[in-house]
């Protein structure tokens, strides 16, 4: 089986040499290049730019313990039981006792956090923490300020260069190790050259309908790596932001209500205005986030005779940031004994189902030609465009929507479906409604997202793609 996503031939491919390669221009890949030695040659490849990240989208501020009435065991126990009792200890330890050193760090890197008329550090609290230990800038504006002066003091570095508008196609590999990555500028394809590699692309939280993570989050960055022989671990611990504002319409991504509203004493009220948290958890309106178990279904018991141990087959409906661990850990204490996860399948992530899915011989089968559309994912519907429309959306120019016809995509063979240039569709009889956000697709690639307004009648951008998103593997 192929492991590159596409075929391409090293040496008409433009080489770069580096010293370090980092992918992702949040502050984590940010902050990992202003501590690399300087006198090291360092590239910082993005997908689009400094200012679209989920780093530049957050907005309460950064956990430390600043404070004489805080410590190190109160953050780290916070920490625990935010976590469902799932995290790595040993890696908790080092966030919270590293943390007053690192925003120090970020001080003297001149990360304007606000300060009383002292000239003291303004500490507020946010959800999950017992005592204020939350700085921040701009109010709410931690995250875009951060990355902002963060990402002016890597342009200004010498030995740091920037490749924009760059997608990662893969990691490369030489005798076992990584030896570079494959990206894609433009129309080009180039080859940049490190054993060092550091991968900062952050989650996935676009695999989920309603998010509040960029369009980027795509987790393609895991992907690449995983195909690298990477290994990862606790993919179902997907980052979503527990309060949002929900407009009109479907949209792509959520606005974030920041963490700090329920720390300065905002109320989470229900539908009916009612404050539904006192007595429901310690921390009352500043509880960490709640998850759903919509369905249990005990599939089978094994072990009932004593033969072997006990193990309990059960299928899960859940929400996201349900943590599976967690509920086997809690069905085990309700029946006084200890009890973990023996094998975990998912069956369903978003718009995707097992019925979606294909082995890997098939897989191999189809080799490079294989690729899930991501209209399949989603679960949008689309408007063809020819070169002449594609040039006007290009620019930004609305779509009459009585010039236009939708098309959706009709039940195939899942073998099919991995093939866009094959996949079937069919003229949509509904009309469009207000608030949609349908694809514009031309010559195969997914060039905008536009969204209906019923009240003018047309199709507005959303976001727009100038090199196109691919649906599939046979144009490139």
């Amino acid at each position: 089986m192929r492991r590159f996503l596409c075929s391409f031939d090293n040496f008409e491919a433009d080489a770069y040499d580096f010293d370090v390669i980092i992918v992702g221009s949040g502050v984590a890949g940010l902050y990992a290049a202003l501590h690399v030695d300087p006198a090291l040659q360092v590239v910082l490849v993005t997908k689009a730019n400094i200012d679209e990240s989920n780093s530049y989208l957050a907005q309460g501020g950064i956990a430390a313990v600043m404070t004489a009435d805080d410590n190190y065991v109160n953050h780290i126990d916070d920490t625990l039981k935010a976590g469902a009792g799932l995290c790595n200890v040993e890696a908790v330890k080092v966030l919270v006792e590293e943390g007053p050193e690192n925003i120090r760090t970020l001080i003297d890197m001149q990360i304007p956090f606000d300060v009383n008329p002292e000239g003291d550090l303004q500490i507020t609290r946010e959800g999950g923490h017992r005592m204020r230990r939350i700085v921040h800038c701009g109010g709410d504006a931690t995250g875009k300020e951060t990355t902002m002066q963060l990402g002016r003091l890597a342009l200004e570095r010498e030995n740091l260069h920037f490749f924009f508008e760059s997608y990662l196609v893969d990691i490369l590999t030489a005798d076992g190790a990584a030896s570079g990555v494959l990206i894609h500028v433009g129309d080009d394809y180039k080859v940049l050259r490190s054993r060092n590699i550091i991968i900062a692309t952050g989650g996935v939280g676009q695999v989920y309908e309603y998010t509040t993570n960029p369009l980027g989050a795509v987790g393609d960055g895991i992907a690449a790596a995983a195909r690298a022989g990477a290994r990862v671990c606790d993919m179902e611990l997907i980052q979503f932001h527990p309060t949002t504002l929900i407009s009109s319409g479907k949209a792509s991504r959520l606005f974030l209500i920041s963490e700090a509203v329920r720390g300065e004493g905002g109320i989470l009220r229900n539908r009916a205005g009612e404050a539904f948290m006192a007595g429901r958890h310690e921390l009352a309106d500043l509880a960490p986030r709640d998850i759903e178990v919509y369905s249990a279904e005990l599939l089978g018991i094994g072990g009932a005779d004593g033969a072997e141990p006990a193990r309990w087959d059960i299928a899960f409906k859940v929400s996201k940031g349900t943590y599976i661990r967690a509920l086997a850990r809690d069905i085990g204490h309700s029946l006084g004994c200890p009890a973990h996860v023996g094998a975990l399948r998912r069956t369903a992530a978003g718009a995707i189902g097992i019925a979606d899915c294909v082995t890997l011989e098939v897989l191999e089968e189809m080799g490079e030609r294989a690729a899930l559309d991501p209209l399949k994912v989603l679960g949008m519907r689309f408007i063809y465009l020819d070169d002449a429309a594609a040039a006007r959306v290009r620019n930004g120019n609305p779509l009459d929507g009585r010039a236009v016809e939708l098309f959706e995509r009709r039940s195939v063979d899942p073998a099919a479906e991995l093939c866009a240039c094959t996949a079937g569709v069919r003229p949509s009889c509904e009309a469009p409604h207000d608030g949609e956000v349908v694809a514009l697709v031309a010559d195969n690639r997914i060039v905008a997202l536009y969204e209906y307004h019923v009240d003018k009648g047309r199709f507005a951008p959303r976001c727009v793609f100038p090199i196109g998103v691919s649906r599939g593997c046979s144009d490139l």
